[in-house]
């Protein structure tokens, strides 16, 4: 992908998409976090999406396939395995675009430069990428590519859970 398609839409007047993470994941990345606390972990994320960029856009998180566990700096995993499409039937996700979802462990959640090359990278092969990334003190920071039009990068802390839809602004 052109390096300069890409720009911030964090100070511009589209508005900002949202992102809700369903309980189902939200208990996943809970449970891996604390099992799995000190090595970055990453896989697939499902998600489905609502509406239309520069409109009103809500991206749904849904689930998640674990594909690596590392070491304290870095995870990574091949997604051309065939163990994605057939967790996608036996799951219900056969209409779910795919993502990237990783931990921080016991840092700060932010887009490194590897992660800036995998969302471009991986935004380039498709019209659309979401990347979340998830930090054991319940930080999580989400970017999303649209292919020729932007990135987004917002910036959440996620404090408790009650049971619904969780907006993540």
């Amino acid at each position: 992908m052109n390096k300069q398609i890409i720009s911030l839409v964090k100070n511009t007047k589209v508005p900002k998409p949202t992102l809700l993470i369903e309980k189902k994941l939200h208990d996943k990345i809970i449970y891996l976090c604390s099992k799995i606390s000190t090595v970055e972990w990453s896989g697939v994320l499902f998600y489905e999406m609502k509406g239309q960029f520069g409109k009103e856009l809500t991206l749904v998180a849904k689930d998640l396939l674990l594909l690596d566990i590392n070491n304290k700096t870095y995870t990574e995993y091949e997604n051309d395995t065939t163990d994605i499409p057939a967790y996608m039937c036996e799951n219900g996700l056969t209409e779910c675009f795919q993502g990237h979802i990783h931990s921080h462990n016991t840092m700060k959640t932010f887009f490194s430069g590897t992660d800036l090359d995998t969302l471009r990278d991986e935004g380039s092969k498709r019209p659309m990428f979401l990347s979340l990334i998830v930090a054991n003190d319940n930080q999580y920071t989400a970017c999303i590519t649209i292919k020729g039009i932007a990135q987004v990068v917002e910036k959440v802390i996620f404090k408790g859970f009650d049971g619904e839809l969780t907006h993540l602004k």
